[in-house]
């Protein structure tokens, strides 16, 4: 059992401890915690103490340092400390872990577990957690805790949001690569083409082009030359002799049929 002057010894470095943490002076508090490990190792206030510090001055590597070095029978339980500090280091599934022994309704897990699974983009999983402690728990962080639920669902409806996207351009692209036969053909002959490619110096022959074949007028004569008149009215052209009136009258009533006898006696 120390006795009286180790008991006010311990009693001050308690105090040194707290007016460091109150005025938010920590290097000043770890130093007052080590000097009262390296006198009092027995003390286990003085190690749960420093491990807080150091949390709070963000020293993480440091903090997850003593955590496994220390024995537990000096921090105690410290479950959650190391679950905080190895979210911090951005270890993600070791966090999950360190937390299974703790219970389950606690509400520190609860918002921890909320955060790990932001970061993990589980925002379903932490949307769940976030809406029920909005719902049943109310302290100093209600306003920090309704901003982070709100930002969680923004994230789900991006989510949402950039899933109707993608999914109208694969339906796009599917589009696309419905390809006509002709443009099927042109790819095949390219990717030959490609396959094949030209030797240095060689010329490629171009393909004749098939011309129609000309339907040309019975009894033509290459050797005659044709008439220039040919696109003339036909009345137009100078070989065109009009009939004559007279002619034209002269030739009617020919003929046997309905024609008048010559002989006036008949």
């Amino acid at each position: 059992m120390p006795s009286e002057a180790s008991l006010a010894d311990i009693c001050q470095y308690l105090k040194d401890i707290r007016d460091g943490e109150a005025a938010e002076d920590f290097a000043k508090a770890i130093e007052a915690a080590n000097k009262l490990i390296r006198r009092f190792p027995q003390e286990t206030l003085a190690y749960k103490s420093k491990l807080v510090l150091l949390i709070r001055l963000n020293q993480w590597e440091d903090a997850l340092s003593m955590i496994n070095k220390c024995p537990g029978k000096k921090l105690g339980d410290c479950h959650f400390e190391k679950a905080y500090v190895l979210y911090r280091l951005g270890k993600l599934d070791e966090s999950l872990t360190a937390l299974e022994p703790l219970p389950k309704d606690d509400v520190r897990v609860k918002e921890l577990k909320a955060q790990i699974f932001y970061k993990q983009d589980k925002f379903k999983e932490s949307c769940d957690i976030l809406q029920w402690m909005v719902k049943n728990h109310t302290d100093e962080s209600d306003e920090e805790r309704l901003a982070n639920f709100q930002a969680v669902q923004k994230m789900i409806e991006a989510e949402k949001k950039q899933a109707e996207a993608s999914s109208s351009e694969m339906d796009v692209d599917s589009g696309e690569k419905m390809l006509t036969r002709k443009e099927e053909k042109y790819l095949k002959k390219r990717e030959a083409r490609n396959a094949n490619p030209k030797k240095e110096g060689e010329i490629t022959k171009l393909k004749r082009r098939q011309r129609k074949r000309k339907i040309l007028p019975k009894n033509y004569d290459p050797n005659v030359p044709p008439d220039p008149e040919r696109w003339l009215p036909k009345h137009e052209r100078t070989a065109y002799r009009k009939k004559n009136k007279k002619t034209r009258d002269r030739e009617i009533g020919r003929g046997t049929q309905g024609s008048a006898s010559a002989n006036p006696n008949v």
